[in-house]
Formats: structure tokens, sequence, C-alpha cells
């Protein structure tokens, strides 16, 4: 059994983002004007199609035939050429050439990355074996690849695939179409060509049926579609005319639909100096052809076989499915190179030393004549059926460097690939033994359908009844984790299994594949939907019977799943970089780069190798791999666990997991997120339901495992913790100058997926094995030098960095903010191509991959691996993994991460992620803020107090450095270690953000006594917090606090304003403690509060203007009745403003302002009663108004104003209101002594005389003079006013109602406050009251 050494890293083919993909149509022959020049149509394919059905998706995206074709790097050049690996595939059953750049990195120079994939349709199907590429010639001015393409129709397609095609999506239509040309040679027309092979841009060969090669050079011309045709034929130009005739009676190999004489070279490969063209036959022959003369200069049986005479013909032919069957590879000997082939019939490979072809006896030579070199495949595979696909082999490029062979090997549906390092100089006993036993292999990884099944995190069979967990959630973890499963994979998946529930034809159009919901969505509704809850005879629901049936349909959906992840998975083909000694894997719909094993993979992958180390040899190639031979030790331990693990249930070790987990993430205490107390591994095994799960055998079976380590009781803790230096790695080497590219980033996240994955399994099998120990056995048969305890504790902290590393790296968050490599590049593209849509650059990255790819591209890289590709790929994905240093800065990291999260709005995310914040000040204020943007405002209030003291104090903490996401603007840091008063400040402003008031109250309160208990005398500081606290109290309707606020303030100006604030707040509230509020809360100054309602009842009637005077317009006029607002249909019952200000100046026990209320109150009402005409608005004007009829006012219920006949009929509303008035103003001046009974009256000036448009001679739109002009100024002084004079006029007013009732009216109108006028203008001589001249009275 092979050493296993290396390891796929599968990457799936996802385009870069929504619209890299540029579809091609190339038109048929008869639609084109010009034969070689030809305009494909080209469209951007915006989105991945969706509801595929099982045959849609293997067209789509399953490649029938596909490989990646490696640039050369000239030593002179100054860059390397980009892009430099192309990957290529046939889709569309065959119909479809679709093409991107694969490379990892790219040179630092480069200032864009290809991101583009092409899908080149053609007219008619590619023939298998149809595509080759080359480079064009040197001399040129940009260098470029250039794909030949031969389709069933005879039809050559030249593609010249410069850069600008991979990152312009508009170069495959610019300027004269010089990127692709067509041309139908006739040799490939009228002739069955086999397979291609391209020397140069000019230089074609092909093999044909009839056993020839023919040579196409190009024309040098205008279109470059024209070819000179060359034949060689061992019979010259007779048998390559006889190939045109079909003959019968030699044995032929069928291949398609065309039948393949002996001749027909299956290989074909240029010889570095250009003079000659190998080939391998069906016939099993080895062929060089000399390619200026024509002349086959070597025909020699594939292995050498000296008995074998060539002019008999053949009974069996080679297999043409063959790929490969010849290589060259370059000597260190100036001139000459070295012929690898390899025979199907004696499976074994010929090394030919070329020298001078044309000397027969020292031309060539089998380099080890003397020995037979067969790979022992049966014991490499263990099976007797295996058919070798492909090789590469490498020659030694300095020395002291050996031999390696890279061997691609089929096996029924499984294909493996084998290395073997060996020096072709070694003695035969030597080199026999390495071609024996040094063989190493490649592990698939943990990406194959047969790994998943045993991955712990699998629900596959997970106990659906467990308690305290989610089935649905566990069964999403699995299925989306990133770079698992394609998006593709799954609506497919999805589209079947919808289909399979018998849903009827419309099911496809349902609400399950609609595209704009979110996969995850659809899928658990649609598992969810097939599910119905039923109920026993007794109407009890049965839970557990649903919850099984769900377990069961998610198994269903993922078995659909599992089946075309496996069809993407089917090799295709083994492909070598030589330059990077990098074998890669391609695959129908994935890709795959070999990278080297790290230390500790090796002892995993190799643990059943090493139980058995004793039967092996001291210098095995495993043994060789180790950096010290004693870490084999390690190895057989791991074989133990393993052992141990097979034992238990699947169900219990989920469990297990899930429960150490937990236990582990409960203990951050410490701000580095390390654990320094004891485990009670007692405890473990009781809660986690450990006990009766090893049985007698098994313990049996663990102590066999276990011999080679001298048995259980030989173990010791050191052992244990030995196994944590492996599982980290250092970053070491010097800077490098390369950038990271989509694919390169793809395979760092994909090793470090892995390598986690396999980190996890390690720690939790050694935990199973450490509680068993620890709990399970008796005290005298405990190891003496093993502490379960200790063991645990740091077995279960280095668990905390992988679970921490291993959330990073399978979360997924959207990626638009913040521009990475990748996203530049796209947006790039979408400027060029006027792309609307943004939403088309965001990417789904992981969250590793969004906060640390940076990181590569500053990491050190040792100079020893720095040709090496695997190697290069096992040391990034590590380092990068592990360059954090959790077991140092796990807080920091941690802190990062999570302000990261909450500072781009990911709240989801940090919601997950806060279970791995250690117990810190700052984790504290971190998740307070992640409840405040979820709107847990309470929650957030505690956590932010629980970290005051230690960011407000500055001794431990520093903002600086702690906010390394830049969480905390310049501002906001300044409030950090400079007490708690300007911390509170802070918190107070956060507060205010989200307008939570009650706790902007709390917390400014909470500064306030900060800056007492504290000394500190900044005004600044405390008006900011006490205008804050006094906003929040006011919003909240806390009255009471904030008119405390009002007393704790020092700047006059801002009180007083805070005090009209917090009055017209307590006014607007208009509830039953609105006046209570008002009259008993102990405001600073009562002056202010008096002079703001005195402000507010002369708003709600104003002196300068009548209340009632017409303005034209629609709006309501103000009533004096409800002097709280303007009037309108629902009036809202609210206290006037006169009584607010009466009942306060009673309350402060001002007699006399109150008096002073209510006689200018009194003079209003006078006012409104005997001047009706100034309240009644034009007709033409459709607002509410207060109309007098005699001497009551009533409110029109109608629009009409046309008559008088729509006014409603009078009632003693306001004569009720004048009495009151009166009364209570003489009750007041009863409470005054004699010499305070008095007030000074304040008079109002006459109101204008009311715009009626059309009425008395006034025109429309006529000026009408204003007060004074054109009549005699009337001179109002102010008077003092005493109780006798208040009593006189409620005499006058008794009075004058009964002369009202008796019928005796006034001849002449009363003027404003008691003045009258007569016909002249002139004010008539009379008392200052409303009624001191009676006039003419006029009997009725």
């Amino acid at each position: 059994m092979a050493a296993c050494l290396y390891q796929e890293t599968r990457l799936n083919l996802d385009p870069a983002f929504s619209t890299s993909t540029v579809d091609i149509l190339l038109p048929a022959h008869s639609a084109s004007a010009f034969a070689a020049r030809i305009s494909p149509k080209r469209r951007r394919l915006n989105a991945p199609a969706i509801n595929y059905d099982e045959a849609t998706f293997q067209k789509t995206h399953l490649a029938s035939e596909g490989s990646i074709h490696f640039r050369s790097v000239d030593d002179n050049a100054k860059k390397t050429p980009s892009p430099r690996a192309i990957l290529w595939r046939v889709l569309e059953e065959r119909s479809v050439l679709e093409l991107q750049a694969v490379d990892l990195w790219q040179d630092d120079i480069q200032a864009t990355e290809p991101l583009l994939t092409l899908r080149v349709n053609f007219p008619s199907q590619i023939r298998p074996h149809g595509v080759c590429f080359a480079e064009k010639r040197a001399d040129v001015t940009t260098p470029s690849a250039v794909a030949f393409v031969l389709t069933t129709s005879g039809e050559l397609f030249t593609l010249d695939l410069r850069r600008e095609i991979f990152t312009k999506p508009d170069a495959t239509t610019d300027g004269p179409q010089t990127w692709c040309t067509r041309s139908s040679p006739a040799p490939l027309s009228n002739r069955n060509p086999f397979k291609l092979f391209a020397t140069s841009a000019d230089d074609l060969w092909a093999s044909l049926s009839d056993g020839s090669l023919v040579r196409l050079e190009r024309k040098q011309g205008i279109d470059g579609a024209k070819w000179r045709e060359t034949y060689y034929a061992e019979g010259g130009w007779k048998a390559s005319m006889r190939g045109l005739i079909a003959w019968k009676g030699s044995v032929t190999a069928r291949y398609g639909d065309i039948e393949l004489q002996p001749g027909t070279a299956t290989s074909l490969v240029a010889s570095p100096d250009g003079k000659h063209m190998w080939t391998t036959c069906l016939d099993h022959t080895l062929k060089a052809w000399e390619i200026g003369t024509g002349k086959l200069v070597l025909n020699i049986d594939l292995v050498g076989d000296p008995s074998r005479d060539l002019q008999k013909p053949v009974d069996h032919l080679l297999d043409p499915q063959q790929s490969q069957l010849l290589r060259i590879v370059p000597s260190r000997v100036p001139g000459e190179y070295v012929v690898v082939t390899y025979s199907p019939f004696s499976r074994q490979f010929k090394f030919w030393d070329i020298r001078d072809l044309d000397a027969q006896a020292h031309g060539i030579q089998d380099l080890r004549q003397d020995m037979k070199l067969a790979p022992p495949i049966e014991d490499l595979t263990e099976t007797a059926v295996w058919s070798l696909e492909t090789f590469h082999p490498r020659a030694p490029r300095s020395a002291g460097e050996a031999w390696r062979i890279w061997l691609f090997v089929r096996c029924g549906a499984k294909c493996s690939t084998f290395k073997l390092d060996y020096n072709l100089d070694d003695h035969a006993s030597n080199l026999s033994h390495a071609w024996k036993n040094n063989w190493t292999a490649v592990d698939s990884g943990l990406n194959t359908v047969e790994e998943l099944k045993k991955n712990v995190d699998a629900p596959v069979e997970f106990d659906a009844n467990a308690e305290n967990v989610d089935i649905v959630d566990k069964w999403c973890d699995f299925m989306f984790r990133p770079g698992r499963f394609t998006a593709p994979t799954l609506e497919t998946a999805l589209t079947v299994f919808w289909s399979s529930l018998g849903r009827g034809p419309q099911a496809t159009h349902s609400s399950i594949t609609n595209s704009t919901r979110p996969m995850k969505e659809r899928v658990c509704e649609a598992v969810g939907v097939s599910v119905e809850l039923t109920h026993s005879s007794d109407g009890t629901p049965l839970y557990e019977r649903y919850t099984q049936d769900i377990v069961a349909q998610w198994r269903t959906f993922y078995g659909v799943v599992r089946d075309l992840h496996k069809r993407r998975s089917d090799p295709l083909t083994l492909t070598y970089d030589v330059q990077l000694d990098a074998p890669w894997l391609v695959m129908s719909d994935q890709i795959a780069p070999v990278k080297a094993l790290s230390e500790c993979e090796v002892l995993w992958h190799n643990r059943s190798s090493l139980h058995d180390l004793e039967e092996q040899q001291s210098n095995s190639i495993l043994v060789q791999s180790l950096a010290d031979p004693r870490n084999a030790a390690l190895g057989q331990l791991f074989y133990a666990v393993d052992v141990l693990r097979a034992s238990l249930p699947s169900s219990f070790i989920q469990s297990f997991s899930s429960f150490v987990k937990q236990e582990s993430l409960q203990n951050l205490d410490n701000a580095d997120g390390q654990d320094d107390g004891i485990y009670d591994v007692q405890a473990i095994y009781d809660k986690s339901g450990f006990l009766g799960q090893v049985s007698d055998d098994d313990y049996n079976l663990l102590t066999d495992a276990l011999e080679p380590l001298g048995g259980l009781g030989s173990l010791d803790s050191d052992i244990f913790l030995g196994v944590l230096d492996f599982l980290e790695e250092a970053r070491q080497g010097s800077p490098q100058n390369r950038q990271l590219t989509r694919y390169g980033a793809r395979a760092l996240i994909r090793g470090a997926q892995e390598t986690l994955e396999l980190g996890l399994n390690i720690l939790l099998d050694l935990m199973l094995l450490t509680v068993f120990i620890g709990a399970e056995l008796e005290e005298d048969t405990v190891p003496a030098d093993f502490d379960a305890s200790a063991v645990m504790m740091a077995l279960m902290n280095k668990a905390k960095e992988y679970w921490l590393l291993n959330w990073l790296a399978s979360s997924v968050r959207q990626e638009s903010s913040q521009e990475t490599d990748e996203t530049k590049e796209s947006k790039e593209l979408v400027r060029a191509n006027h792309i609307q849509s943004t939403a088309s650059t965001a990417q789904a990255l992981t969250v590793f991959e969004s906060m640390f790819l940076g990181d590569w591209a500053s990491m050190e890289t040792p100079n020893a691996i720095a040709v090496s590709q695997p190697l290069l790929l096992s040391y990034w994905s590590r380092a990068w993994t592990f360059g954090m240093r959790l077991s140092k800065q796990y807080a920091q990291v941690t802190t990062h991460v999570m302000a990261t999260l909450i500072k781009h709005g990911d709240l989801s995310l940090a919601t997950q992620f806060q279970k791995f914040l250690p117990e810190s000040p700052w984790a504290y204020y971190l998740q307070a803020r992640l409840q405040l943007a979820l709107g847990e405002h309470q929650q957030a209030s505690l956590l932010f107090e629980a970290a005051g003291h230690t960011l407000a104090t500055g001794r431990y903490f520093d903002a600086d450095q702690n906010d390394s996401a830049n969480l905390l603007d310049l501002d906001e840091r300044e409030h950090f270690n400079d007490g708690l008063a300007r911390y509170y400040r802070h918190v107070v402003a956060l507060f205010d953000k989200v307008r939570a008031m009650s706790y902007v109250a709390e917390f400014a309160d909470l500064g306030m006594q900060a800056c007492q208990e504290d000394g500190i005398e900044d005004h600044a500081l405390e008006n900011d917090l006490l205008s804050r606290q006094f906003a929040a109290c006011l919003h909240t309707s806390r009255f009471t606090a904030a008119c405390s606020v009002l007393n704790d303030l020092t700047d006059m100006t801002l009180r007083k304003s805070m005090t009209n604030q917090l009055l017209k707040a307590i006014i607007d509230s208009n509830n039953a403690q609105t006046l209570r509020h008002l009259l008993t809360l102990p405001f600073p100054s009562p002056a202010d509060v008096d002079e703001y309602l005195n402000a507010l009842a002369s708003k709600a009637t104003p002196l300068s203007v009548s209340p009632f005077a017409s303005t034209g317009t629609s709006k309501p006029s103000i009533s004096l009745l409800d002097m709280s607002g303007p009037s309108s249909s629902k009036p809202t019952p609210s206290t006037p403003p006169h009584k607010l200000l009466y009942a306060y100046r009673i309350y402060q026990n001002d007699l006399r302002g109150a008096a002073t209320c209510l006689w200018e109150r009194l003079q209003l009402l006078l006012f409104a009663r005997d001047h009706p005409s100034q309240s009644r608005p034009p007709k033409s004007s459709k607002s509410t108004a207060l109309v007098r009829k005699s001497s009551t006012f009533t409110v029109p219920t109608s629009d009409d104003d046309d008559s008088d006949d729509d006014i409603d009929e009078p009632s003693n509303a306001l004569d009720e209101d004048i009495s009151n008035t009166y009364l209570i103003l003489i009750n007041v001046f009863t409470l005054m002594s004699a010499d305070d009974a008095w007030l000074l009256s304040r008079p109002l000036p006459p109101p204008p005389k009311p715009i009626v448009p059309g009425k008395l001679g006034v025109n429309r739109g006529q000026q009408l003079p204003v007060d004074g002009e054109g009549k005699k100024d009337v001179t109002i002084k102010r008077q003092v006013i005493t109780l006798s004079d208040v009593r006189k006029r409620w005499q006058q007013e008794l009075d004058m109602r009964a002369d009202l009732r008796a019928g005796r009216f006034a001849a002449f109108d009363l003027g404003w406050d008691g003045a009258v006028e007569n016909g002249d203008g002139e004010a008539a001589n009379g008392m200052n009251g409303s009624h001191g001249a009676r006039g003419i009275e006029v009997l009725v």
C-alpha cells in the first residue's frame, strides 16, 4: 500500500461573479460572408439558469472532455504570461468549448486579473481529441495562447486567446474580429482525423485514420486561413493516396464512427529541437519522423522487443481510448532528450535516451534495458483490473535531484494518482526496490461522497429525537457549507426532489423554484411541505413521528444531491505543470490542484501503516517523510483513537462533539480565551452520556491497537500534548511578490477548511480517549503519568481555536463594502460594460476570506519550496489559517471579527459569533453594541454598564489598540479612558441614535452622578448630558425628572429655553395630569413659567389682529370659545391657555395677575359678541368661522355660505361665558386687600374692517385703507380698573341684557372698548365700557 503524502484540493468552477460568463455564438459557415473572418454573436449571461432537470444539468455543467493548457515561462521574460493556466472543457453535447483562467497566483505587476469565462458555441459538434493548444511565435508583440478546434463538419477554428479576451467582455467583438478564424483544410474535412497536435500557432499536425500524418503550415495572408499540406506515411505519397480508399482485411480499431488502421498514431510529440515528430501507434510501435524531409527515421516496438517482426501484421491493437503513451523530457546534456513510453500490453515503461537519430548505433539508447520498470498497480490499488490513463515524467533539473513520475490510473469508476521519485542511474536492485516500494499516493480529500459520510457533522445518521438539537439547522449547516456543493447542484436536486413529490406539471413553477428567494429557504420549504403532522386516535400530535418524517425527507433530498455531486467528481485527466512541478486533476465539474500533506496529515492518513511499523523497513518512504522517525508514535496513537471512535455509535459521537463544544465555549473567562482551570473529566463523562458506550469487545480492540505504544498502561500526557504542536504552522521565509487570484483564494480557503476539519477530528478522538481513560478505567489501571484533567484542558483550549477558525471558514457574508482584488476586477468589468445593477458584483465570501484574505500578500514564504506548487499550497493554507496566533491573540482576533461584523451590519453573523467572545470589558461593549442594533435595549444597557468602569478608567484598556476594526470614530474614542462621565456620554449618544429615550435618560443621569463623584467641572459636558437627559424625559413624558434637570442647569439661557420646552410638552400631553404637573412641579423660575403661559394665551387670542378677521383663506379661524388652537369638525378637548394661566397665577398667589388674565379675557368676549361681522368670513371662503346672530355665536355646518339660512339658531353660550368671567373676576378682587384690589387695563386696538368682495361697493382686489388712514386717529389709553369699576360694568351688562329682552336697541354701533362712533367717524363721549352710552332707543 502506497504511503499517502499528497491530497487533492477540489475546487468548484463557479463564475467569478454573476455577469462574468460571456456566451459567444459562432455562425454557421453559410451564414458568413467571408470564409475566414467571422463575426460571432456575443451575450453576457447575467445569472445562472435554474430549474434544471438531470439531463440539462449534465449538458450544461458536466464536461465530456477537458484539460488545462500550461503556457511555458521564458526565463528571459520580464513577467509570467497571463493567463498561464487555461482550463478548457467540452460541454453541451460537444457543441460548446468553455475557457477560463485557473491560475492560483499571478505576478504582482499585473494590473488586472482574468476573470471572464468564455463559452464558445460552435455550429457543429467538436470532434473527440479535436482540441489542442499552442503558443504564438516568439517574435510577436503580444504573445498569447492559440486554441485549435476541429468540428465534425471538418471546420477548423483558430481562437487567439489574448489576455484581453479574459479581462474585457467586449474584446471578442472589437475591431476586425482577429481573435477567431475559420478554415476547412482538405485533409481534415475529406479524411478522418483522429488526434490533433500543434507545435506552434502556425504549425498543426493531425493523425489520420489511415495511419498517416498530415502537417498543416499556415500560409501568411490577410485572413490566415490558408494552409500548406504535407503528408507523412511509411509508403510515401502512394501510401497516403491509398488511405483515401477503405481497405479491408487488416485488423482495425473502432473509435466512434471511424475505423482506425494499425498505423494510426495515438500520441504525437515534437522533439525539443524541432527536428523530429515522435508518435506511438495502435500497432504498438514507436516512430520518429524527420520533419524536414518526411522520412521515417525510427520504427521500433514500443518496449524495444528485438524479437518482433515489424513487417508482420499484429493480432491486437492498442485501445484508442488510451490518451497518452508518449512523453518527452529534456536532458541536462545539451542536444539530448529522453523519450518515455508506456506499453499497455506489458504494463512497463521505457526510457529512451535520444542523442542523434541519424547514427544507427548510438542514436537511441534504452537507459534501463537490464530491467523491467513496471509499477505495482495491483498492489497499490488492490485490484487486478486497471488501466493507465496518462503519465507525466520529470527529469532531474539539478545535480542530486531524482527523477519523478506521476501516474493516473483508472479502476472502473474510481481513479487514483500515484507518484514515484527514483534515480534512473541507480543500481538495478535499488531501482527495482524503489519502483516496488517507494510509490506515494494522492488522497481524494474530504469533499468526496465517501468522506462526507464520515463527517462528524453529517446528520445522515443523526438521532432525530436528540434534545436541544434543531435537525433542520444541522442539515442546513451541512448542505450549505461554503465550497461543498455548488448552487446548480442544489438547484437541480431541488427540482428533481420537488418533481418526485408528485406535485404535477405546475410544480416547477411554484415558489419552491423561484430563484428570487434564498436557496436555503426554498429547500427547507420543499422538505417541510412534504410532511404533515399526524395525530393519534385521541388527538395527541405525534411530534416524534413528524420529526422522523422530516429527517427521512432530508435524507431523500441529500441522496439526490449526493448523486449529482458524485457525477461532478468524475475524473477526466491528470495534467502536469512541469515548471511548478504541479499535478492537476480535471474532473467533470471540478479541478483539483494537488498539494503536499503536512506532517500531522501524513500521520493521520497513514495511521494504519504506522500501526504495523515493525514490519516496515527503516528507510521506507513513509518514515523518510517524517521530520523525526519517533513521530511515528503519534500515527500509532491516531490509529488507536480511530479504533475507539469506530466502535462508538455515530449519534453519540455527534452529541459528544456538541456537548464538549458547548462546555468549552462557556468557560471563556479569561481575556485570552484560554481556560486555566481544571476540567472535571468525570462530570463530562456523566453529562455526555458516555456510560455504557464502550463494550468489552471494544475495549479489547482498543488495547490491541495500543500495543505498538506499549499498551494502555504506557500512555502518558506528553504524547497527547505532543499532538498539539503539529496542529499549528509557523510562518517562515521571506516576503513574496505574488498576487492571489480567485482560484488561489478558493484553494486557500478549501485548504483551510480541510485542515480544520481534520484537526477537529483528531482533537475529538483524543478527547474521547481522554475521557474514557480518566473516567471509566479503574484508578489502578489508569497510566501513572497520565493527567486526564490537564490533557483535557489543553485539548479543549486548542479545540476552541479550531472551532473559531472553522466558524470563520464556514460562515458566509455578502461582500460589497470592502474591496478585495476580486471585487475590484469585477467592478472594472461592470464599468466597462455599463452594467446598471451593482448587485451583480456582490460576492458571497466566507468570513475568513472577507476579513483575512489580505494577510496572504504579506505572508512570508520559504525559498526552498518557492518552485513547488504542492509544497506551496500546503504551507500557504496552514500558515494563513493559523497566522492569527490565537493561542496568544484570541481576544484581539475575536473582538476584531465581532467589531467588523457589527460595523458592516452583519447582525445575524454577529449574533452567532458572540459565543466565541471572551469575558472582557471590550467584549461586553461589543455585545452591547450588537444588542443595541438588534433592538434589545435592556440587555444592551446591562452590558454597557458592566463594561463601563474598565473602559472608562484607561488603566487596562487602549481604544486605539483594541478597536482594530475602526468601529469607533475619532470623536467616539475620545470618550474612553477619560472617566465614567464621558463614557456614559458616549453611551447616551448611542441610545439617542436609536431613539431609546428611556435609556438615554438613565445613562445621562449616571453620567451626571459620575461628574459629581469625580468632581468634574466641565460645563460643556454637564450641559450636554443634562440636555440629552431633559430631551429623553420629555420624550418619555417623565415631567418630574425633566423639571429636576432644569434645577441642575446653571446656564440661564439654556434653562429658560428648556423650561419653555417642558411647558409645551406638559400642555401638549393634554391629560388628567396636565394641570397638576403645571401647578406642582418645582420649576426653577416661576417667572419663566408665567411668561410662557401668558405668551401662549396671547398667541391663542392675538392682540394685534382680531381673531375674527377674515383672511380670505381656507384656514380655520381661532375660536374664542376654545383657544387651544384652530377649530375643526372634531375639536380636541383641551384646557384653554387663559385658564392655565389663571390657574397658575392663583396657585402662585398672584391675584392681580389672575385678575388681569380674566379682565383681558372679558374684553375679548365682549368684542366677539358686539362685533359679529368681524368674525364672518367672505361668502367665497370655505373656512369654518364663528358667526353671530343676535347676541350669540354658532358654527356653520354647511359649506354653502351664499344664504343666511345656513346659520344655526342662536344659543346663550357666549353670554354665559361673559357672566361667569365677570363673577370670577369680582371674586378674585374680593380676595385682594383694599389697597391691592386694582389692575392696569390693556385694551386692544380697533380691528380692521373685513373684506367682503362685491358688497357695499368694494370691488374684488380693491385695497381697503388700513387703520388710521382716511379717519381721525383714536387714541386709547391704559386705565386702572378697580373692583368698583368691574361691579359697575357688570351692572351695565345686566341692564343691557334687560333692555334687549324689553326690545330697546341702540341706533348706532359701539366703538372699540366702549368708545362710540357717530356717522362722521368721530368718537362719542362715553365711559370706557362696552355700554357707557345707550344712544338712541328705538321702541319696537
